[in-house]
């Protein structure tokens, strides 16, 4: 007991044991209440500067998720907003590692695998992309990278990560359609996408992956359609080659503008998700992949739920989800299916990255009001809050 009081007054150290968590009668929470002096809100530290701490992969074998490859993380967060992305909002404002510390590690990376992933939330914005990946071709290597926005290639960037060996080009739409992504603050135009896919097919990469989520807040079937007209018209565009669409169900995440928002619905996804299976089935050189919507629904319980999922997950270890969530209390559906209001206690609000609870609200209004919001101006506005912490 001493030595976690002793933890608790840590800045950023977080002792479940020492908050007491009591419940409305509707299952809401009513309060969060402190105990042995650990502070209200738990302040998230940060390091001051990034480039002290070159962050790599530890372990590399043939049998992790990306095989021999180290993996070295050139920036953390970033500023362009995405509605549903939790690492966009936890970790702001966005900080880049200098040239000189990436290239360091990438010239150890190489000599111990031969490869590097080079990832972040933003990785194609790194301003040292370029220099990267000429340094990785001057020395016989291969690297590889988490997907590009499309609002950023060019034709140097893409021919610079072909020779260093980069084979899939992964991209991200998220929506088919102009309205859909306003409402998601994504930000990119049909007219963008299909620019970005002419210089893909230029460069001769003709193996592309897309991401697209289906069950974002105000969808409809119509947004659905256009993810169809969109992959059509990115296969006339590269006509070579195999384009893999990532099908998954919008999940929302603690800490970003949809954290009030509920799930869809397996109903609603799985009809939605046979609409883009039917309309590209007969096109050939594209699969799709799709995560189940059930499996989505139990990963929203993960991500909105509270300390009392505690029972159901020992329950869904032992006897899997069906059982788990017949016995859950609260039933899932109130974490899940359910949409929050402005005033309710958040199972994370204790939490303080820094960013204004306010902030997050209204840009939840905005969405759904179809209204974007420019990029971050890191040091010149204080809108979201996390600049004044620092």
């Amino acid at each position: 007991m001493e030595l976690k009081k002793e933890l608790s007054s840590i800045e950023g150290v977080y002792i479940p044991a020492f908050y007491n968590i009591t419940y409305c009668p509707d299952n809401r929470i009513d309060k969060v209440i402190p105990l042995y002096n650990a502070p209200e809100k738990v302040k998230k530290r940060r390091v001051e500067d990034i480039n002290k701490y070159p962050i790599h992969s530890v372990i590399t074998t043939p049998y992790s998720e990306f095989r021999n490859t180290e993996l070295i993380e050139v920036s953390r967060g970033c500023g362009k907003g995405c509605r549903f992305c939790a690492a966009g909002f936890i970790y702001l404002p966005p900080r880049e590692r200098s040239k000189e510390v990436i290239m360091d590690s990438v010239i150890k990376g190489i000599d111990k695998t031969g490869k590097v992933g080079l990832v972040g939330a933003a990785v194609s914005e790194y301003s040292g992309l370029k220099d990267v990946c000429r340094q990785v071709i001057d020395i016989g290597g291969e690297a590889t990278l988490s997907s590009l926005r499309l609002d950023v290639i060019d034709k140097e960037c893409l021919l610079l990560l072909k020779g260093s060996g980069y084979k899939t080009i992964t991209l991200a739409p998220e929506a088919g359609s102009d309205r859909l992504r306003d409402v998601i603050n994504k930000c990119i135009s049909d007219e963008e996408i299909f620019n970005a896919a002419s210089l893909i097919s230029e460069a001769g990469m003709n193996k592309v992956k897309l991401y697209f989520m289906i069950g974002l807040p105000t969808e409809s079937d119509y947004d659905i359609e256009a993810i169809v007209l969109l992959v059509k018209k990115i296969r006339g565009i590269i006509k070579k080659g195999e384009i893999t669409l990532k099908v998954n169900p919008f999940i929302p995440k603690p800490w970003t503008p949809f954290q009030w928002s509920p799930y869809a619905g397996i109903g609603v996804l799985q009809k939605r998700l046979k609409i883009v299976k039917r309309g590209l089935a007969i096109i050939k050189g594209i699969r799709v992949n799709f995560l189940s919507p059930r499996e989505g629904y139990a990963q929203t319980y993960l991500s909105m739920g509270d300390r009392r999922l505690r029972d159901t997950l020992i329950t869904a270890h032992y006897k899997g989800w069906r059982e788990a969530f017949r016995k859950a209390e609260p039933l899932p559906d109130f974490f899940v299916n359910r949409e929050k209001r402005f005033e309710e206690v958040l199972p994370w609000d204790f939490i303080d990255h820094g960013i204004k609870k306010r902030y997050l609200w209204d840009e939840y209004q905005r969405a759904l009001k179809d209204i974007t919001t420019p990029p971050c101006n890191v040091g010149r506005c204080t809108r979201c809050g996390v600049c004044l912490m620092m």
